[in-house]
């Protein structure tokens, strides 16, 4: 069946402040799904035998899908999309290899930093193999991402980019946007989340003349790819991620009640250290 997603997206269309995501409400894995078809979802996804044989793993996975009253959606690099017949409000996204067993839980943790515009995760399997999503309409071609391409401008540009950096969510990757209805655009594949750390938003590759670029890092003009201005070389979205120290020092705090240790070395001998949480050392020579 066809999507108007221009009827989608601007009928009743509500606010992100209007929208009360945290009341969606979706099944759990078991609800239609026992113990005995995650073990097989699960050895048919780590599989030696079947790694290579990525149309044996879809047949075998179609089959227990299908026995439960599903039907086959949509088909990722690593994740298969099943939908529930007798309900459309959710589908489920089941991993056929270590990496997609990953990108459900990470999708899940992800989904507290972007809500609402992500659809919304439900339930993931403690090992990752399978989880239940939030059912949006999906963008199934260049035409219709193009009638709604300014309010993906918008999402992107004005709510998620200049505090976290993903990948695969430009014009390339069109198919990783949806529309849910009476709101407007949402991402259906995220992931690859990071925090962004700005000092990393300048180029550090060598020129010819041996000094460095320092040009802006930025995306391109359809949020395909992370560059430098100036010079043109690729990031990735990890590349420019806050480290796992500065997370630590915003736990703590702002970076003036952070107690640093400092040592004074003279003559290749540590002659003092200053602690400010404790009163000064002497130094003796």
């Amino acid at each position: 069946m066809d999507v108007n997603v221009m009827d989608i997206l601007y009928a009743k269309k509500k606010s992100a402040l209007q929208f009360h995501w945290d009341s969606l409400w979706g099944p759990a894995v078991y609800t239609y799904l026992n113990l005995s078809d995650i073990e097989q979802l699960y050895n048919i996804a780590t599989s030696i035998r079947y790694n290579s044989k990525i149309e044996k793993k879809y047949d075998m996975i179609n089959k227990i899908m299908v026995n439960r009253g599903f039907k086959k959606f949509h088909a990722g690099t690593n994740r298969v999309v099943y939908q529930y017949l007798e309900d459309p409000s959710f589908v489920v996204k089941i991993a056929i290899d270590k990496t997609g067993m990953g990108d459900n839980p990470a999708e899940y943790k992800n989904q507290f930093l972007l809500k609402p515009f992500v659809t919304k995760v439900f339930d993931v399997h403690p090992s990752g193999i399978i989880g239940t999503f939030e059912r949006v309409d999906p963008i199934l071609s260049r035409e219709e991402y193009g009638y709604v391409a300014s309010d993906i401008y918008d999402l992107l540009n004005d709510v998620i980019i200049g505090r976290y950096v993903l990948e695969d969510i430009g014009t390339d990757y069109f198919m990783n946007i949806g529309i849910r209805k009476g709101f407007g655009p949402v991402l259906l594949d995220f992931p690859y989340v990071y925090e962004l750390d700005g000092n990393k938003l300048f180029c550090n590759s060598l020129l010819s003349d041996k000094t460095l670029c320092c040009g802006e890092i930025d995306y391109d003009a359809g949020f395909n790819n992370l560059i430098c201005t100036k010079c043109g070389k690729r990031y990735f979205a990890r590349n420019l991620e806050k480290s796992v120290e500065q997370k630590i020092v915003m736990l703590k705090g702002s970076l003036d009640e952070v107690q640093i240790k400092t040592k004074l070395i003279i003559n290749n001998e540590v002659v003092g250290i200053f602690d400010p949480s404790k009163e000064s050392d002497t130094i003796k020579r």
